[in-house]
């Protein structure tokens, strides 16, 4: 057997044992999804005493979703995970089709959605992101025109079918859910279109989603 033939059948060879590699979803996760606002908080009291420091005020709301690994439409169930940064030039637009296949956080290039349990999209300003972070104004997501990810009956999202949400610079949009369902991907709920409003600058953002493949 020569040389170009044993080559070839290595490739072949390791070809199909990438494919076998990334079949799997991701083997195990333990992830936690929170929005949490805390303060401390104070009120001079009328009429107190130059020492008297009046009301003082320590509390806060938490909401928190713990997922663990595990396949399909389970409660905190989740088996996928993404991350990434998208550069949108100044007055341009883009459309994410969460349907299709994405890197995911073990770096799995073929891992898909087939509902998301925690969402986060953020506007990513120089002081968020050095390298990344931009100075554009603020963008515009939703409205992609049909089978909008964000239009669906009693899943968390927008309302109306050309619904939108703005986030400006330096801040986030996001969600999460505990229950079995999440938020579904599928071939009528599947683009997620972002706006940047900016007209002269590129806009750097990141999304951030945890969900299940099944």
């Amino acid at each position: 057997m020569g040389t170009g033939s044993i080559l070839a059948i290595v490739g072949v060879f390791l070809g199909l044992m990438a494919l076998v590699r990334w079949v799997a979803p991701l083997t195990t996760i333990n992830a936690t999804a929170a929005a949490q606002f805390k303060w401390n908080a104070s009120q001079t009291l009328a009429n107190a005493a130059a020492n008297d420091q009046g009301m003082i005020l320590q509390d806060g709301v938490t909401k928190t979703s713990n997922y663990n690994q595990a396949a399909g439409a389970g409660a905190n169930a989740v088996n996928q995970g993404m991350r990434r940064i998208y550069s949108i030039a100044g007055g341009a637009n883009l459309t994410i089709d969460l349907s299709a296949a994405f890197v995911n956080l073990a770096n799995n290039p073929t891992a898909t959605f087939a509902r998301i349990k925690g969402f986060l999209i953020r506007v990513l300003s120089a002081a968020d992101d050095s390298v990344n972070g931009t100075a554009a104004v603020s963008i515009l997501c939703g409205n992609a025109g049909g089978n909008d990810w964000v239009v669906q009956g009693n899943a968390t999202g927008l309302a109306g079918a050309t619904s939108q949400y703005q986030v400006k610079n330096g801040a986030w949009f996001g969600f999460a859910s505990d229950d079995a369902t999440g938020t579904p991907v599928d071939a009528t709920h599947k683009l997620l279109k972002i706006v940047n409003n900016d007209g002269a600058v590129a806009v750097a953002v990141q999304i951030t989603a945890l969900g299940a493949d099944s």
